[in-house]
Parts: structure tokens; C-alpha cells; sequence
């Protein structure tokens, strides 16, 4: 064996068998043979395992990267998602404003309504105890006024009487004296009753004795007879001049007040009064010039304040009531409809300054919906309460911008939109007139 050549084998054999060899003697060739095939195992082994934990980290990485992205994605999808809804909440919550709006203002309308109703209530109530006081003191004057003309009846028909028996009398004798005319005629001319001479019955004397003895009244020229002019005081010292019908005030006349807020009217009168046309002045230096209907002012008139304020239209129960027109001292003009003496409906009020308001009006107050037309060039079309912009409306600036939303108490308070003139927009909560933010 020392003189042969060892020969050499493939290398995996030697692998494969190294660990087989049991000869004490191996050459360094096979041992680094060895040791590099091992190297290259190792490396193989290394590279697969640093490929297999680069493709883990890779796919680590993807996984992270997608579920980013997906999170991204889905992030950036609920923002959208909550701002649209936030948005809707938004909606819904201004809409539930005008909602709740809304009811409020019906519940005012309700509540206003029932205030209306019982003041017509009351309004009855006291038209009713007026007319009732009215009555009795009108039952009372006519029963004064009768008692007055009885006296003055009893009076004249006592003195008729006694006038009446006079002439009865006086015709007794003119006819005693008559018949012994007669008998003295039919005895001759030279026999002469004493008791008849110097006397003679005039032309016609009985006749016009009995006629006077049938018609006593002629004796007071018309006294006691109602007539044009007459003049009437009454006890608690009111007057009225003018014509009586049948112990009426009836036709044309003035009738005077002693106390009260009245002072005098002058006009028509029918059956004891204040009806047709007629001038009614107050103590307070107002005036009513109109139709009357049972001592009320009724129908179409004129009333002028002692302010210098001016209303012409209907009447109903002394209160303006129906259509007319209100012309204030400082030039302001209302016309429209009235409801138991306030401004109630449909109008136009027009100011001095060249603002104009076109709408609705309840109790005297600018409430309801409306126009309003500013006289810098501003408009604004909504809802009004007491005078003031509240609720939904829109108001176009002079500049072309406009805002569309919700206010209270006459300034911008809710959600709204402001358009510039250029179509820009912003939306959102404003408060106090001041833009709060989305």
C-alpha cells in the first residue's frame, strides 16, 4: 500500500464516505475537498434561508402595505361617510329648528288666538253691559222726557179745558141771548126785552163760537207739536236741537253732551238715534266723521287723532274692522286689512324713509310671512315675529350676495349658506350674526 498512488475519487464520493473511512491516513486534499463542499452546503443552506426570510419580510411588508392602504382608503371613505352625515345631522337638526320654529310660532298663533278670542269675549261682554247702561239710560231720558211733555200735556189740556168751558159758556149764552132775539122779533118792534138791548150777535157768531169750542188747541199756535228746530234739555243736562218725530229724535240734529268723552254729534237721527251720517267730536279733541248705525260708528268713516294720525276705512262696533288705510303723523302709511281695531291680515306698511314691509300682520305686530324691501337696495323674504326677521327667510344684500337660512330676533342664527357675488359659498352654524364655523 506505501508504494501505491492513491487515486482520486469524485468528491461526492468522498462526501459520502468520509465519515466511512476508518484508514488513519487521509490527505489534505480530501479533507479540503471536505471542508469547501460543506462551505457550499452551508452557503446554499444560508441563501435559502435568507431568501425564504426576504420573501417572509416581503411579503410581511405587503401585507402591512395593503392593509395601509386599505385603511387609508377605508379612513379616508368614513371621513367622507361622517362628514356626510354630519352634514345630514346638520340638515336634520335645522330642519327640526324649523320644525320646532314652526310649532313655536303655531303655538303663538294658538296662544294669540285664544288671547283674540277671549278679548272678543270680553268685548261682547262689555258691548252687552254697554248696551245694556245705554238702554237704561235711554229708557230713562225717554221716561223724563215723557214725564216732562205729560206735565206740559196735562198742563195745556187743563188750560184747553178751562178755555173749552169758557166757550161752552159763553156759547150757552150767545145762544140764550139768540133765542130772545127771536121771540122780541116775532113780538114786534116796539117790544124790546131789557136784557137784550144794545146788544147784537155778530154775522156768523154761533158758527164760529162752536168751532173754536171744537178746536181749543188753536189758542197755543202750535205748541206741543214736534217740528224742525225744536230744542230739547233733558235732566242730567244733555241737549238736543233738531228735529222730533213722534217724541223721537228723528232726521237732522245736533245732540250735545254735558259730561263723558263726548261732546257733541251732529247729524242724522232715527227713532231716538245716532243713525246715517253724522260728525261725532270727542272731549280729547278727536273727531269721527262716518256712518253711524244705532249710536255706534258703523260702515265707512274717518277718525282723526288728537296725535295727527288719520284712519279711513270700514267700522264695525266703533272699531276699525274690514279694509282701510292708517296714515301716521310721521308719514308712515299702513293699508290693509283691520280686525277688532288692530292692524289683522293682509297689508303694505310704508315707512318715511323709504323702507316698505308687504305681508302678513296679527294684533298690530308685523308677524307672519313677508317682504321686506329696504330702501338701500337690501330685500328680505321670510318669516317676521313682532317686527323682527325670525325663522327661515333669505336676504339679498345690495351687492348681488344673498344668505339663505335660519334667523332670530332680526340677525343671522342657525344653519345657513352665504353666497358671494361671485358664486363662492360657505355653510354652516352662524350666531349673532357671526359665522361660526361647519
Amino acid at each position: 500500500m506505501d508504494g501505491e498512488i492513491i487515486q482520486s475519487q469524485p468528491v461526492s464520493e468522498y462526501s459520502t464516505s468520509l465519515r466511512d473511512v476508518r484508514e488513519p491516513l487521509v490527505t489534505m486534499d480530501a479533507v479540503q475537498v471536505y471542508v469547501r463542499d460543506e462551505r457550499r452546503r452551508v452557503r446554499k443552506i444560508l441563501f435559502g434561508i435568507s431568501s425564504v426570510f426576504l420573501v417572509v419580510v416581503l411579503v410581511i411588508f405587503a401585507v402591512f402595505l395593503s392593509i395601509g392602504i386599505f385603511v387609508l382608503r377605508n379612513t379616508r371613505s368614513a371621513k367622507e361617510e361622517i362628514d356626510s352625515v354630519a352634514y345630514g345631522v346638520k340638515q336634520e337638526v335645522a330642519a327640526m329648528g324649523l320644525e320646532v320654529e314652526s310649532v313655536g310660532m303655531d303655538l303663538g298663533s294658538i296662544r294669540d288666538a285664544a288671547v283674540v278670542l277671549s278679548n272678543d269675549l270680553l268685548q261682547v261682554e262689555q258691548s252687552r253691559t254697554v248696551e245694556k247702561q245705554t238702554m237704561q239710560v235711554d229708557l230713562e231720558k225717554f221716561g223724563e222726557w215723557i214725564a216732562v211733555n205729560d206735565r206740559k200735556l196735562l198742563k195745556r189740556l187743563r188750560v184747553a179745558e178751562t178755555r173749552q168751558a169758557e166757550l161752552v159758556a159763553r156759547l150757552e149764552k150767545f145762544s140764550t141771548l139768540d133765542a130772545a132775539t127771536s121771540r122780541s122779533a116775532n113780538q114786534g118792534p116796539d117790544r124790546k126785552s131789557p136784557a137784550t138791548s144794545g146788544l147784537a150777535v155778530p154775522k156768523g157768531g154761533s158758527e164760529q163760537l162752536n168751532a173754536r169750542a171744537q178746536d181749543p188747541a188753536q189758542t197755543e199756535s202750535g205748541a206741543g207739536r214736534g217740528g224742525l228746530g225744536e230744542r230739547i234739555v233733558l235732566p242730567n243736562g244733555d241737549s238736543y236741537q233738531g228735529q222730533v218725530v213722534d217724541g223721537n229724535y228723528h232726521g237732522v240734529g245736533t245732540y250735545t253732551f254735558h259730561t263723558g268723552d263726548k261732546v257733541r254729534y251732529t247729524g242724522e237721527f232715527a227713532q231716538g238715534k245716532k243713525n246715517g251720517r253724522g260728525v261725532l267730536v270727542f272731549r280729547s279733541g278727536a273727531r269721527y266723521e262716518g256712518a253711524f248705525v244705532h249710536d255706534t260708528m258703523e260702515g265707512a268713516g274717518t277718525f282723526f287723532y288728537t296725535n295727527g294720525d288719520r284712519f279711513e276705512g270700514d267700522f264695525r262696533a266703533g272699531l276699525k274692522h274690514g279694509k282701510g288705510k292708517y296714515r301716521y303723523a310721521n308719514e308712515d302709511v299702513y293699508q290693509g286689512e283691520f280686525q277688532r281695531g288692530t292692524m289683522h291680515g293682509q297689508g303694505a306698511l310704508k315707512f318715511s324713509n323709504g323702507d316698505e314691509y308687504q305681508g302678513e300682520f296679527k294684533n298690530g305686530h308685523r308677524t307672519g310671512k313677508a317682504t321686506y324691501a329696504y330702501a338701500s337696495g337690501g330685500k328680505y323674504i321670510g318669516n317676521f315675529k313682532n317686527g323682527r326677521r325670525h325663522g327661515d327667510g333669505r336676504y339679498e344684500y345690495p351687492d348681488g350676495a344673498y344668505f339663505n337660512g335660519i334667523f332670530n330676533d332680526g340677525k343671522k342664527d342657525g344653519y345657513g349658506v352665504y353666497t358671494f357675488t361671485d358664486g363662492a359659498e360657505i355653510a354652516g352654524i352662524w350666531e349673532n350674526d357671526e359665522f361660526q364655523g361647519q
